[in-house]
This record gives C-alpha cells, structure tokens and sequence, in this order.
C-alpha cells in the first residue's frame, strides 16, 4: 500500500489542497458576475459552481467504472467460499487491482499534474507485480494445475 498511499497523498494534496481551497475561496474574491469558463456539465452546490470540460468528464466515467468493478470484485469473494473462479472473476483475475488503476487514470485524465505524471505509471507496475506475487500464492493454496487452467481462461486484468 505504500506507493498506492503516496499517490493518493499527493493527489489529494497536489490537486484538493491549496487549489481547492482556492477555488472555493475565490467565489467571495470575485466580480458579482463573473464570466463562467464554457464547461460541458455546469452545476452547482452549496452556493459554489462547478464546472467539467469533455476530459473531467471522461475522467469521471473512468473512476465510476473503476469503483463499480471494485465493488463487484468485493461482492463476489465476500458472498463465495473459496477458490472464486465465477462473477467478474471469470473475467480478471485481480478486478480490484484493475478498478485501482482505473480510478487513478480517471483522477489523471481529469486532472492531471507533473507529479501524478510520474506516480501513475509506478502505481501500475507496483500493482502489476503485487499480482504476480499472489498468484504464485494462490497456486501454491489451491493446486498449480488447478490454477493453471483458471489462468489460461481468465485474462489478468482486462
């Protein structure tokens, strides 16, 4: 979780931080009607507008469809005993993983930085070899064979 924590610390910091507060301050800072920025979904909340341009937008869609992969990940190895070989996993091997790295492109796509430019690609590699090391762990549990045949159906992550 190190580096996974290291990169949602310096998203939250980097992007929610001080360019959050801000945003949220600048309302008070401004004219009584200030020119909005031509954004494609406009609301707002709390008194404070929001807008998303077509990349906040994808972003958005990326993270949802990571989140929802998380929680369909979830749901089937808590409702099931076992070697879980069915639901999403009969399509990933690791679906949690794969809703990670989702999350983190849409918060990229969305927003990105200079340091999430660099983080991203460590995030996936660090997940990337964290699979590795609990398949191993998983066919040595359940049986190499019995394993193999689940890999040679199922792909890694997409």
């Amino acid at each position: 979780m190190g580096i996974y924590a290291a990169f949602i610390a310096s998203l939250f910091i980097e992007m929610y931080g001080i360019p959050l507060t801000v945003y949220l301050s600048s309302t008070a800072l401004s004219p009584i009607n200030p020119t909005p920025p031509n954004y494609l979904l406009n609301f707002s909340l709390l008194g404070q507008n929001f807008g998303m341009d077509l990349w906040m937008l994808v972003g958005a869609g990326i993270t949802l469809i990571g989140m929802l992969i998380i929680a369909l990940g979830w749901y089937t190895i808590y409702n099931r005993e076992g070697f879980v070989r069915s639901g999403i996993y009969s399509h990933s091997r690791h679906p949690q993983y794969l809703g990670i790295i989702l999350i983190a492109a849409g918060w990229f796509i969305g927003w990105p930085t200079l340091l999430t430019t660099a983080l991203f690609p460590a995030l996936v590699y660090t997940y990337y070899k964290l699979s590795l090391k609990e398949e191993k762990e998983v066919a040595e549990e359940v049986g190499k064979e019995k394993y193999e045949k689940y890999r040679e159906k199922t792909r890694m992550f997409i």
